[in-house]
C-alpha cells in the first residue's frame, strides 16, 4: 500500500535481544534464588510478559500509523497521467 510502517516500541530487533539477555540470564538468577530441583525461570517469564506487552503495544501504534499515513495519502490529490 506504499505506507513504511517501521515504527513502534517493540519491533523485531529489540524482542530478539530482549529473549536473548533473558534466556542467558535466567538460569543463572535460578541457580542462585530458586530451587536447584525445579527451576521456574523467573526472568524468562518476565522477558516474555514484557515482550507480549510491548507487541501489543506496537500493534496498536503502527495500526494507527498506517490508518493516518492512509489517511493522508488519499487526500492528496492525484496527479493526471499526461
Amino acid at each position: 500500500m506504499g505506507v513504511d510502517a517501521n515504527v513502534g516500541w517493540m519491533q523485531r530487533q529489540e524482542r530478539d535481544v530482549l529473549l536473548g539477555m533473558a534466556a542467558l540470564v535466567a538460569p543463572l538468577v535460578s541457580s542462585l534464588y530458586e530451587a536447584v530441583n525445579s527451576p521456574r525461570y523467573h526472568v524468562m517469564t518476565v522477558a516474555l510478559m514484557v515482550i507480549a506487552v510491548g507487541t501489543h503495544a506496537t500493534l496498536i501504534v503502527r495500526g494507527q500509523y498506517v490508518v493516518a499515513a492512509l489517511r493522508a495519502k488519499a487526500r492528496r490529490p492525484r496527479k493526471s497521467p499526461v
